[in-house]
């Protein structure tokens, strides 16, 4: 279905915007060391792919997690359906678009203080 095309690319353009402000904390002026910067890039994207399973073992660990890009939440709202519904696009986008503004405000703030 066209809608579905639709969603689908409104859903990867919106994935991209909060991976990329996810990478964006690695920036040079935040995290000098260039190998420290791709590991922790690394990590944190492993930890958005897997928080949901971390969560369940480990509750303690869910406050910490909300920072990261909502990707297991993503999952878990799309998976068992067929096709998408618009309901679920508007959901999953706006937690992607907040996610990823989020991040790109956390990394201002940080670039911001290291200029002082």
């Amino acid at each position: 279905r066209a809608s579905d095309i639709l969603g689908g690319f409104v859903l990867l353009f919106l994935c991209a915007f909060a991976g990329s402000a996810l990478g964006e904390l690695s920036h040079p002026e935040i995290i000098k060391n260039r190998k420290t910067a791709v590991v922790f890039v690394l990590l944190l994207a492993i930890l958005s792919l897997a928080k949901g399973a971390i969560t369940e073992g480990f509750p303690v660990m869910k406050p910490i997690f909300w920072i990261l890009p909502p990707i297991w939440e993503l999952s878990c709202i799309l998976s068992g359906t067929e096709y998408f519904s618009v309901q679920k696009i508007v959901t999953s986008g706006g937690m992607l678009f907040l996610s990823g503004t989020f991040l790109t405000i956390i990394k201002m703030c940080l670039v911001k203080r290291q200029h002082r």
